[in-house]
């Protein structure tokens, strides 16, 4: 580990360190360095004794900002929201869509993660496909345990650890 400077726009400071035993190097930026959320693209150069000329990587696209919070929907249950005397004794989807678009593009950064939500204190997990959507089936049993009005509180984290959370209600509407 030796230390080294860095300059990103006008401001120059350190700790740039190198790791020789992995050829890793390690750059903390202290807040507010790059503010706005988007896509950088990385160059490092080296002159180190001994070399004829500065040893240089640039790359594209290598460093992406974003503090946005995705958007995350719980899509209507049971068509109404209303969970009736038929829907009671079958499995329930519970369905939604995440956005959480990669800074200055219209990629949706979600794909492949995770959605959790939680109904009646019992957790489930469901994978966003790739059209943003995702679902799980809350089997019979658990449909069966539900009365009165019902929760399904979901979290998403994006792989800019940017956290959304939402809830949606539904009622257990059976005669008694």
């Amino acid at each position: 580990g030796r230390s080294y400077t860095y300059i990103v726009g006008t401001t120059s400071s350190g700790p740039l360190s190198y790791n020789a035993v992995n050829q890793t190097w390690t750059l903390v930026l202290p807040a507010g360095v790059i503010g706005a959320d988007g896509v950088y693209d990385v160059g490092v150069s080296v002159n180190a004794v001994g070399y004829g000329s500065p040893k240089t990587d640039i790359s594209s696209n290598e460093l992406v900002i974003s503090k946005s919070t995705p958007t995350l929907v719980i899509n209507t249950i049971a068509g109404d929201d209303i969970i009736n005397a038929s829907e009671i004794q079958a499995a329930l989807t519970i369905s939604g869509t995440v956005s959480d678009l990669v800074p200055g593009t219209s990629t949706n950064a979600a794909i492949g993660g995770t959605v959790t939500f939680t109904l009646d204190g019992r957790t489930y997990t469901a994978i966003v496909k790739s059209d943003g959507t995702w679902s799980a089936l809350v089997p019979i049993s658990a449909v069966a345990a539900l009365s009165g009005t019902e929760t399904v509180e979901a979290t998403f984290t994006s792989i800019y650890n940017n956290s959304a959370n939402t809830n949606h209600n539904v009622v257990v509407d059976i005669p008694a």
